[in-house]
Formats: C-alpha cells, sequence, structure tokens
C-alpha cells in the first residue's frame, strides 16, 4: 500500500483544511480514488452523464459550480477517463475542477463533512 500524505489522511477523515493551496490536478489522483463514483451514483452511465454535464457546463460559463460530493464524482470520472485514454493533464480546467473542489470541501459544516467521509475507501488509510 502507498503512503498517504498527511492531508490525505485527514481528508479521509472528513477533514479537509489541510488539503493542498491551490490543489491541482497532478495532486488529486489518489484523492479522487478515495471516492468510489461507480458505486455512489449507480453505474458508468450514470456517473459519465454526471460528469459529461459538469463539464460542458464549465467550458460554456469559465467555472465548475455543484456540490462537494458532484465536483469530486466529476474528479473521479475525470481520472478514470484520463486513464483509460492514456491522456495526460496539463488542462487548466482541471486544475480548476480540483481547486473548486477544495473550497467546497472547505465550506462543509462539520455534519456534512463526516457525512461525506462515511462513503469514502477507509481502507485506503
Amino acid at each position: 500500500m502507498t503512503r498517504l500524505l498527511k492531508w490525505e489522511r485527514l481528508a479521509l477523515k472528513g477533514d479537509f483544511s489541510a488539503m493542498p493551496t491551490p490543489f491541482v490536478w497532478d495532486q488529486s489522483g489518489r484523492f479522487a480514488h478515495f471516492l468510489n463514483g461507480y458505486e455512489v451514483t449507480g453505474g458508468m452511465n450514470p456517473l459519465a452523464d454526471l460528469a459529461l454535464t459538469m463539464s460542458a457546463q464549465a467550458r460554456k460559463t469559465g467555472k465548475w459550480e455543484a456540490s462537494a460530493l458532484d465536483l469530486w464524482l466529476c474528479l473521479f470520472f475525470q481520472h478514470r477517463a484520463h486513464r483509460h485514454t492514456g491522456s495526460e493533464g496539463g488542462d487548466p480546467n482541471l486544475d480548476a475542477l480540483c481547486e473548486t473542489l477544495r473550497l467546497a470541501l472547505n465550506r462543509l459544516t462539520p455534519d456534512e463533512a463526516r457525512s461525506l467521509a462515511s462513503r469514502l475507501k477507509q481502507d485506503a488509510i
């Protein structure tokens, strides 16, 4: 098992305050997979529909707007898509997704953060 960074261990417990600032694509791979997007959304098709709709809207408006959970699901999908297509990061839009997610996570109430953390793969610790 890969040794997790301190901020990753805290995030798995629902404490997102130590995430890197800004949070960028190159830092987000392992983090994205703490949440199993397929399980949360009920499969590949619902996940793809959500992520592709969000991505299209972000390209159109220039900003990401969604709940912390939906942003994380989109990040998960983007990492899976990049892995399957063999494409690299380097897209400023993906950096913006990561930073928007970090901000959304840090706006959660303690109860909301605990609820979200309960969905994470705790065996990553």
